[in-house]
C-alpha cells in the first residue's frame, strides 16, 4: 500500500487465484482488499459568473470545488469570509445575505454560491463580492490565488445633480438658484459651479460668481447658489445669465447642468421735455427749441417715437408752422429735438406768445417731469397811427384833422398832439393845441383834432401850419407823424392854386406837365401861368409851355390880364434822382423744412425790401439778409430804394431739397443648410419704402460671405451667427447728405434645438423666440408647450397679437389680477375687467374767446372735456350754468357730443371713449359792467373719475364800459324840439355802415320806426307825427358782421 496525499475514496484490490500448477484450488479463489484513504480534499474557490446586475436582477456565481468527491458519507461543509469596506458590496444591503459557508454533499464534488443583488435606488457604481476560503473541518484550504473569487455587481443607479432656473425682478438683489441631488449617492458628491454671461453681464448686471457645493448623498438633498443682482437705471429689457455646473465627485452625474438666471428690468423710458431754447422772434426770424430727452439711452433697436400736444396762446399755422405730434428718438440715441418755427405775420400781438409742448403718453415710455415747456415768440409788429392833412378857408372857423389807427391792438393805445407854425402863425392865423386822443385799439379806428382857424383881414396869401403826433403808447408807431394844415387866404384878390399829390420826384429821364400839379378849377378871365421866378412881375422869367423835361423849381400864378390880378405863386419842385442798384444776389439751399437766409447788396445809399412776388405791396422784410421759414423750393423779389426810387425787383430763390429716406428694414434669417429652409436671401425683400442706395457688409461672424448680383446673399456653409448688412442711399443732394439702416440676419442650420424645447431654431427665431432658452417667456412652461403643435398657428390664448410663447403666465403687467397671456391688453389695468389699478381720469379745460370785451356784447366759451382713460366712460354730467347771477346772459350752445340743458345748465353724455376729446360752446351775452368767472365742473361718470384735479375749470371775463367816441355808438337820448341841439338819435361814424339797419319799438312791442341805411336823421317821429315822451326799445345791425346790439332810447320833450 502506497501513502500518497491525495484526497481519494477508498480504494479497493482484489485477488483472484486461477491457473494452479501442482495445486488443486479450493472454493474460495476470489478475495476483496480496501485501502482506506487517510487523506482529507483541498478546496477551491472560482467565479464562474463573475458578474451581477442590479437591473433585472441577474445573478453573480461562485463555485466551491473539493477536488474529489465527497466520499465521507455526509456533506462537507467549507467555509468562507466576506471582504469589506472601499468598494466591496455589502452583505444583506446590496445583495442577499450569504451565510459564510457553503455545503457539498455526500457523493458530491462542488457546491455554488449565488450572489443575488438588491436592486436598490443608490449610485454607488459597480461594487464587488470576494469570497476567501476560510478553515474547516474534513477539508484543507488550497493556496493562493485558489483560494479567493470575485464576483462584481454592476449599478444601474444614477444619481443626478441638477441646478432650476430663477427668474427676478432687478431690483430683487439677489437671485438663488437650487441644486438638488435627485437621487442617493454613495459617500456623497461635490459639484463645482460658476457663473457666464449671456445677455446680462457680469459686473454690470450681476456679480460674477464660481464655488462648489456639497451634498451628504441624500435622495432630494438641496444646496443654494445665491448670486447678488445688480440695480440700475437702464432700460434694457429682460437679460439673463447662465450658472453652470462641473466636475461632479464620486458616483454623482450631472443632470441639468445649466441654469438660468432670467433678470426682469424694473426700468422704463421715462420721457421730459426742455425748451433748450425758449426764445423765438418773428423777425428777424429766430426759431425756438425743444429737447425731448430719455432718462438713459434708446437701446430698443428701433426708434422710439415720443407724443406731444401743443398748446399756448400762439396759434399753429398762423403764428408757427404746424408741429407733426411725435418726435423720434433714434436707436443709440438719448434724446431728439422739435424746432418751431415761428411766421412773420403782420398782425399786432400783446406782448410775447406762448408755445407749449406737452409729452402725451404712448408705447414704449412713460411721462415724467417735466413734462411740458414753453417757448416764447417775440413779434416785431406794431399798428401804424397816421395823420391826414387838411385844407380850409380862412373863413372855415375850424380845421378837423383825422387821425387813424391801421390794426387792431390789444388793450388799445394813445398818442400826443401838439401844433406848430409853418407859414402860418398861431394867435394870428390859427389857435395853438396839444393834447391826447385815446384809441379803443379797433382796425381803421379814428379821432379828431379840432384846430380853430383865425379870419383876419390881411392879403397873405396860402398859408400853412402842422400838427405833430408824438409818444405813442401801446403797441403803435407812428406811420405819418405830420399832418399839415393849409388855410387859403381869402383876403386875396384871388387865391393861389392849390398843389396835389402828384410825384414831383423822377428817377428815369421824364418829360411832365406842371398843369398836373394842381386841381384847381380856373375861373373864368384867369390863365394858369408858370415861371421860373417867384416873382410874376419878371416877365423874362415865365415860361412859353408848362411842359418840362428838366428838374427846377417853377411857380405856378392864376392871372386876369383884364383886371391885372395875379394869386400868390403855387410853388413845385421837380427832382430828378437816380434809382438804387441790386449789385449781387445770393439764393441759399437747404435740406428739407427749416430757416433760410438769402441776401443782397446795393448801390450805395440804397436800402433793400423783401417781397413774396413780383407784385406784392408790402414787404416782408428791411435789410441785405431775410431769413425765413420754408418748406417747400420758393422765390422770394428783392427791390432797392433810395432818393425816393425803386428798382426793378430780382428774383432770389430758397431751394428745399428733399432730405433722404432710407426706408424700414426688418430683420430676418437664413439657413446655413439646405433642406431646413431658405439659404438665400434677397437683401432688397428686408427693406420696405425709401430711395434707392446701396448694400454693405457691415460685421458678420468668421466666415466670409458676399453680397451678389440683385443684392442677394447665399449662407449655405456659413458659420452660424448673426450677418450685419447696411443700406445706405445714394440720392442725397447736398446739404442733404445720405443716410444708411442697418439690417440683421441670423444665420443657423435651422434644423437644431439648441435649447431642447422641442422648437428648431429657425423656428423659434421667426416667431421672436429666444432658440438658446427653452423658456423665453421666463414663467415656467417650455416654448414649444406654448407655441403648440403648429408652428405656423401659435397658440396665443387671449388674442392679443402676442404668442402665449412670449406671454408670460406668471406676469401681470398692469396688475389688473390677470396673468399677462390671459389679458388681451397686458397693459391696460381697465381691461378685460376694471381693477383698482384702473385709474379714471376725465379732464375738462375752459376757455373764453375775448377776456375783455365790452358791455352788452358776446362772448363765447369752449368746454373741452378729454378722456385720458384707457378704457369708454359712460353717464357723464358737467355743470355749467351760465345765468344773470353769475354775469351772463345765455344765448346758444352747441355740444359736439351729448346734449346741453341751459335751464338746468348741465352736459350730458352717454359716453365717452378711450382718449376722445368732445366740446362744448356756449355764446353768451354780458349784461353788465365788472368781472365775470363761468366755471365748469364734472359732477357724475361711470366709472368715477379718480382725479379729481383736473375736474373743474374756469374762464374769467372783464366787461368794460363803452365809450362815446367809439364807432357804431347809438346816442340814446334825444330831446328833438328844433333848436339843432340833440334833435335825433346819432349814431357815430354812420357813414361807415351803409347796410345797417334800426328799428325803434314802445314798450308794448309796437314797432314806431324803421330804417334801412339809417342816416342820423331820426327825431322821434312815427306814422302819426311826434311821438310821446318816454322810453322806447331799439334794435340796430351795423351790417359789417358785428353782433346786433340792443338797448333802450329815452325821448325827452
Amino acid at each position: 500500500i502506497v501513502d500518497d496525499l491525495l484526497d481519494e475514496p477508498n480504494e479497493t484490490v482484489v485477488v483472484t487465484l486461477s491457473n494452479p500448477t501442482n495445486a488443486t484450488l479450493g472454493a474460495n479463489t476470489v478475495h476483496t482488499y480496501t485501502i482506506l484513504d487517510n487523506d482529507i480534499p483541498v478546496v477551491t474557490i472560482t467565479a464562474n459568473d463573475p458578474t451581477a446586475t442590479e437591473a433585472g436582477t441577474t445573478t453573480g456565481q461562485f463555485t466551491v470545488d473539493l477536488g474529489t468527491t465527497n466520499t465521507t458519507g455526509s456533506a462537507i461543509v467549507v467555509n468562507y469570509t466576506i471582504a469589506t469596506g472601499g468598494s466591496n458590496a455589502t452583505n444583506t444591503t446590496d445583495y442577499a445575505t450569504l451565510g459564510g459557508s457553503v455545503s457539498i454533499g455526500n457523493n458530491q464534488q462542488t457546491g455554488l454560491i449565488t450572489v443575488t443583488p438588491v436592486d436598490d435606488a443608490i449610485a454607488e457604481g459597480s461594487e464587488t463580492v470576494i469570497l476567501t476560503l476560510a478553515a474547516g473541518t474534513g477539508y484543507a484550504v488550497a493556496g493562493s490565488p485558489n483560494n479567493t473569487a470575485t464576483v462584481t455587481i454592476t449599478d444601474n443607479d444614477t444619481a443626478g445633480v441638477s441646478i432650476d432656473d430663477v427668474s427676478v425682478n432687478e431690483g430683487d438683489g439677489t437671485a438663488t438658484f437650487t441644486v438638488t441631488l435627485n437621487g442617493a449617492v454613495f459617500l456623497g458628491t461635490i459639484v463645482s459651479y460658476s457663473t457666464a454671461n449671456n445677455t446680462a453681464l457680469a459686473g454690470s448686471d450681476y456679480d460674477a460668481e464660481s464655488g462648489t457645493v456639497a451634498f451628504l448623498g441624500l435622495n432630494g438633498e438641496t444646496r443654494t447658489i445665491t448670486i447678488d443682482i445688480s440695480e440700475d437705471i437702464l432700460v434694457e429689457g429682460t437679460e439673463t445669465f447662465f450658472v453652470n455646473l462641473t466636475n461632479a465627485t464620486g458616483f454623482a452625474q450631472l443632470g441639468k447642468t445649466q441654469g438660468i438666471g432670467t433678470i426682469l428690468d424694473n426700468d422704463s423710458y421715462i420721457a421730459t421735455i426742455t425748451a433748450t431754447d425758449a426764445d423765438a422772434a418773428e423777425s428777424p426770424l429766430e426759431a425756438g427749441t425743444f429737447t425731448v430727452g430719455l432718462n438713459t439711452t434708446n437701446l430698443t433697436g428701433s426708434p422710439m417715437v415720443i407724443n406731444y400736444t401743443v398748446g399756448g396762446t400762439a396759434v399753429s399755422g398762423s403764428d408757427f408752422m404746424a408741429l407733426a405730434g411725435s418726435v423720434s428718438i433714434g436707436n443709440g440715441q438719448e434724446s431728439a429735438t422739435i424746432t418751431m418755427n415761428p411766421i412773420n405775420d403782420s398782425e399786432v400781438e400783446a406782448g410775447l406768445e406762448t408755445v407749449i409742448v406737452s409729452l402725451a403718453s404712448g408705447t414704449g415710455y412713460i411721462v415724467g417731469a417735466p413734462n411740458n415747456a414753453t417757448v416764447n415768440i417775440a413779434s416785431e409788429d406794431v399798428a401804424g397811427i397816421s395823420i391826414d392833412d387838411v385844407l380850409v378857408n380862412e373863413n372855415d372857423a375850424t380845421a378837423t384833422f383825422t387821425v387813424t389807427l391801421n390794426a387792431n391792438v390789444p388793450s388799445g393805445a394813445s398818442v400826443d398832439y401838439s401844433t406848430a407854425n409853418n407859414t402860418a402863425t398861431a394867435g394870428t392865423d390859427y389857435v395853438a393845441e396839444t393834447g391826447t386822443l385815446n384809441f379803443l385799439g379797433l382796425n381803421n379806428e379814428t379821432q379828431t383834432i379840432v384846430i380853430d382857424i383865425l379870419e383876419d383881414t390881411v392879403a397873405e396869401g396860402t398859408e400853412s401850419f402842422f400838427v405833430n403826433l408824438s409818444n405813442p403808447n401801446g403797441l403803435i408807431q407812428i406811420d405819418k407823424v405830420q399832418g399839415m394844415g393849409t388855410i387859403a387866404d381869402n383876403d386875396n384878390c384871388i387865391e393861389a392854386p392849390l398843389i396835389n399829390s402828384t410825384p414831383t420826384i423822377f428817377c428815369q429821364a421824364f418829360t411832365q406837365d406842371l398843369d398836373a400839379y394842381t386841381d384847381t378849377a380856373i375861373p373864368t378871365g384867369f390863365e394858369l401861368i408858370w415861371s421860373s421866378n417867384s416873382d410874376f412881375s419878371v416877365t423874362g422869367a415865365r415860361l412859353n409851355t408848362s411842359v418840362i423835361d428838366f428838374e427846377a423849381t417853377f411857380y405856378g400864378f392864376l392871372y386876369n390880364e383884364g383886371t391885372g390880378c395875379v394869386s400868390p405863386p403855387l410853388e413845385v419842385t421837380l427832382v430828378r434822382n437816380e434809382p438804387p442798384e441790386i449789385l449781387s444776389t445770393t439764393p441759399a439751399t437747404i435740406c428739407g423744412t427749416g430757416i433760410a437766409t438769402i441776401s443782397a447788396t446795393v448801390s450805395a445809399g440804397g436800402s433793400l425790401f423783401w417781397y413774396a412776388s413780383e407784385s406784392s405791396v408790402d414787404s416782408l422784410e428791411e435789410g441785405s439778409s431775410f431769413s425765413v421759414s420754408v418748406n417747400a423750393t420758393t422765390t422770394y423779389y428783392v427791390e432797392a430804394f433810395a432818393n425816393g426810387c425803386f428798382s426793378e425787383r430780382e428774383a432770389v430763390t430758397v431751394t428745399v431739397n428733399d432730405l433722404v429716406d432710407t426706408g424700414t428694414t426688418t430683420d430676418t434669417s437664413a439657413c446655413s443648410i439646405t433642406g431646413g429652409g431658405a439659404t438665400t436671401i434677397d437683401l432688397d425683400t428686408t427693406r420696405s419704402g425709401g430711395d434707392t442706395g446701396v448694400w454693405s457688409i457691415v460685421g458678420t461672424p468668421p466666415s466670409s460671405v458676399t453680397i451678389g448680383a440683385d443684392n442677394i446673399v447665399d449662407f449655405e456653409g456659413a458659420v452660424d451667427g448673426d450677418y450685419i448688412f447696411r443700406f445706405t442711399t445714394n440720392t442725397a443732394v447736398s446739404p442733404c447728405v445720405d443716410e444708411s439702416v442697418d439690417v440683421t440676419i441670423t444665420v443657423t442650420t435651422c434644423t437644431n434645438d439648441n435649447d431642447g424645447d422641442g422648437l428648431i431654431d429657425r423656428d423659434e427665431t421667426a416667431l421672436g423666440l429666444d432658440p438658446n432658452n427653452r423658456d423665453t417667456d421666463a414663467d415656467g412652461i417650455e416654448d414649444g408647450v406654448e407655441v403648440g403643435s403648429d408652428v405656423n398657428n401659435p397658440i396665443d390664448t387671449d388674442g392679443d397679437g402676442i404668442i402665449d410663447a412670449l406671454d408670460s403666465n406668471i406676469l401681470d403687467s398692469d396688475n389688473d389680477g390677470i396673468v399677462d397671456q390671459l389679458d388681451p391688453a397686458n397693459n391696460n389695468p381697465c381691461i378685460p375687467n376694471i381693477s383698482a389699478a384702473c385709474q379714471i381720469d376725465l379732464a375738462l379745460e375752459k376757455t373764453v374767446d375775448k377776456e375783455s370785451v365790452l358791455v352788452g356784447r358776446e362772448v363765447i366759451f369752449t368746454v373741452t372735456l378729454t378722456n385720458l382713460s384707457q378704457i369708454m366712460v359712460t353717464n357723464i354730467a358737467v355743470n355749467d350754468l351760465v345765468s344773470p347771477a353769475t354775469g351772463f346772459q345765455y344765448v346758444s350752445s352747441s355740444a359736439s357730443k351729448g346734449l346741453y340743458d341751459a335751464v338746468a345748465g348741465v352736459w350730458q353724455l352717454d359716453e365717452i371713449l378711450a382718449e376722445e376729446v368732445v366740446t362744448l360752446t356756449i355764446t353768451a351775452e354780458v349784461p353788465e359792467v365788472g368781472t365775470y368767472q363761468n366755471i365748469a365742473a364734472i359732477v357724475d361718470s361711470f366709472p368715477e373719475d379718480s382725479n379729481a384735479t383736473n375736474d373743474r375749470a374756469s374762464a374769467t371775463v372783464t366787461v368794460t364800459p363803452r365809450s362815446t367816441d367809439e364807432c357804431g355808438f347809438l346816442f340814446n337820448q334825444i330831446s328833438p324840439n328844433g333848436d339843432g341841439i340833440n334833435d335825433t338819435v346819432y349814431i357815430n361814424c354812420i357813414a361807415d355802415y351803409p347796410n345797417n339797419t334800426l328799428q325803434v319799438y314802445d314798450r308794448y312791442g309796437n314797432e314806431v320806426f324803421t330804417a334801412s341805411g339809417y342816416d342820423n336823421t331820426w327825431e322821434g317821429t312815427g306814422k302819426n307825427g311826434d311821438l310821446p315822451k318816454g322810453t322806447y326799445f331799439y334794435i340796430l345791425d351795423l351790417g359789417d358782421g358785428t353782433e346786433v346790439r340792443k338797448g333802450w332810447i329815452q325821448i325827452i320833450r
